[in-house]
């Protein structure tokens, strides 16, 4: 599942360093993967919000060939605020209370289309609040992309996988060739 990984680590990297708040600095201060943190006060207490977390799946995958497979990788990001300032319409509170609003539109014009062989071409296909039970404002935005793993083609022509965690960049997630053109391959 090294795809998973080094999506993981492209977009956590992209979206900490990249989405600003309009001081200029980093928006996020905390990135993680989604293991429903916000539902336990204890760890939802630890967090340093805002965050945002990311979850993986796919709902289709097809092989080609018998080494590569092409992924439809679906990425959920969940944005948490910890705030639950008055969102009605005429409160002074209301800038404050909408400001997960104003993050999920950071995140969203910086992923709509963005493109790396990590995570493919991202797409926004759904969004949506995600009820926590703790003190915390949590909303989904769901991504869909396409990407090839080729990691049982590298691991079976002795290239030698990345240590465990490193974000590496390579031939691994390149479009396969069509395989009536593709040399013949006889792995024994």
């Amino acid at each position: 599942m090294r795809i998973i990984s080094e999506a993981y680590q492209h977009l956590g990297q992209l979206i900490k360093e990249t989405i600003l708040d309009d001081n200029g600095r980093p928006a996020f201060h905390w990135a993680d993967l989604w293991y429903e943190q916000t539902e336990f006060p204890d760890l939802a207490e630890a967090i340093d919000y805002p965050a945002v977390f990311f979850d993986f799946a796919s709902d289709d995958i097809k092989t080609l060939g018998q080494l590569e497979q092409d992924i439809s990788l679906l990425t959920d990001l969940y944005v948490a605020v910890d705030t639950l300032q008055d969102t009605a319409i005429g409160s002074p509170e209301t800038p404050g209370g909408l400001h997960f609003l104003e993050l999920c539109a950071r995140v969203q014009e910086k992923l709509q289309a963005y493109d790396h062989p990590s995570c493919g071409n991202l797409t926004r296909i759904g969004f949506s609040r995600f009820s926590a039970r703790t003190n915390v404002i949590v909303y989904r935005l769901t991504y869909r992309s396409q990407v090839v793993d080729t990691s049982a083609t590298d691991v079976r022509r002795n290239r030698v996988p990345p240590p465990p965690g490193a974000l590496t960049m390579g031939d691994r997630h390149t479009p396969p060739t069509n395989p009536i053109s593709r040399p013949p391959v006889f792995d024994l």
